[in-house]
């Protein structure tokens, strides 16, 4: 076994793969909106998407809370090796859902999408409460580089699936991220061995016969907590359901075809993949108070509304009308030929978005362990979420 220091170290990189693991498997649905409603064995209607992505949402809404408390009972590294074995189950069973044909592809997909989605947020915010600690004074950099590499799977599916897509059509483009999707469990149990070995080399144990009761702990929670918690809801309730129906969106509003509407998707995840570790460094450098921390997210949010009306009502072209049809040409019989996608103006606004969001995201996770009690580290990321 290697040193505490190269433990640390290995148990970093195992969280961090685990992630990008996760992302690229979270998002995979987003860069394949179109073909799933045109391609056999799933011919999905809007109604059928839109129930797949609800479903996939809908357990966060208690999950988090709940793999928190099993984080407080059992200890986080064992919870969160638990809910990446339920996210494997899940991605084998999207895997398989390319095989099945008639109604038993919606419906294999529509069950691991749901396994999927039980473990996806847990996945996220579990490791906080077993890699935070033995950092404690680079946590901060640490979390732009964790969510520099969580956004690095996201823009690996944009970047990739209509690659895959063209290369093999629906069933590699699936069978690729669900693969690396359940490949996160390996990097789960090996996270959950090293972390027992560094628990067993200090006090953590011991730490945690100690704690207070759950219930006792819990009334000493800050209010400034539940209004961080508030804050946080709003940012990802406004941000994070455009990376599912983005491509889409852009698709019809902006006339482009898939790949170009999956490239620009690149802007805001590669935003964030560029941003968070740099700024993190930043905030633990110059060790960034609380109070400035908040000042900075009330900023990073304001482009955030601004772009995303900007994307809803802009015109197929930035806002300018169509030109109008040659008269020789329609007294022809002849169509006018489609007019090239105006990219300028969709490409500014999810580079704006992905900007202000790179920037609030990362100043959520950096500040949650500064309005968190350490005891429960667990149970407050698992409600922020």
């Amino acid at each position: 076994m290697p040193s505490p220091c190269g433990r640390r170290c290995l148990l970093v990189a195992c969280v961090a793969y685990g992630l990008f693991a996760n992302h690229w498997a979270r998002d995979s649905l987003g860069a394949l909106e179109v073909p799933l409603e045109s391609d056999a064995p799933y011919t999905l209607s809007a109604r059928r998407y839109n129930a797949l992505t609800s479903l996939y949402f809908l357990p966060n809404i208690g999950v988090p809370i709940l793999a928190g408390v099993l984080a407080h009972r059992f200890g986080a590294a064992a919870t969160y090796a638990a809910f990446f074995a339920i996210a494997a189950a899940g991605n084998g069973l999207v895997g398989a859902s390319v095989a099945a044909g008639g109604g038993g592809a919606f419906g294999l997909l529509l069950v691991g999408r749901a396994l999927m989605g039980i473990a996806y947020e847990a996945v996220d915010v579990l490791p906080i409460g077993f890699v935070s600690p033995r950092f404690r004074d680079t946590w901060t950099a640490l979390v732009g580089l964790l969510n520099g590499v969580n956004r690095l799977g996201s823009v690996t599916n944009f970047l990739l699936e209509p690659l895959l897509y063209r290369a093999g059509g629906l069933p590699l483009a699936l069978s690729v991220p669900s693969a690396v999707g359940a490949s996160g469990l390996l990097t789960a149990l090996l996270a959950w061995r090293v972390d027992a070995s560094l628990s067993r080399a200090d006090e953590a144990a011991a730490q945690r016969a100690e704690e207070e009761p759950l219930r006792t702990s819990l009334r000493s929670l800050p209010r400034v907590f539940f209004l961080f918690l508030l804050g946080g809801a709003c940012v990802y309730g406004a941000v994070v359901p455009f990376w599912f129906i983005g491509a889409k969106h852009l698709q019809s509003r902006f006339g482009m075809p898939l790949a170009t509407a999956d490239a620009l998707l690149l802007l805001p995840e590669g935003m964030i993949a560029l941003v968070a570790p740099p700024f993190g460094l930043l905030m633990d450098r110059r060790r960034w108070s609380l109070t400035k921390r908040l000042y900075w997210s009330a900023a990073s949010l304001a482009p955030i509304p601004v772009a995303l009306l900007l994307l809803a009502w802009l015109g197929p072209a930035g806002g300018a009308p169509a030109l109008a049809p040659n008269v020789t040409t329609l007294a022809a019989g002849n169509s006018p030929p489609p007019a090239a996608p105006n990219l300028l103006a969709p490409a500014l606004a999810t580079l704006v978005l992905g900007t202000g969001y790179a920037f609030a995201q990362n100043l959520i996770w950096a500040s949650l362990t500064l309005v968190a009690p350490p005891k429960l580290l667990n149970l407050c990321s698992g409600a922020h979420t």
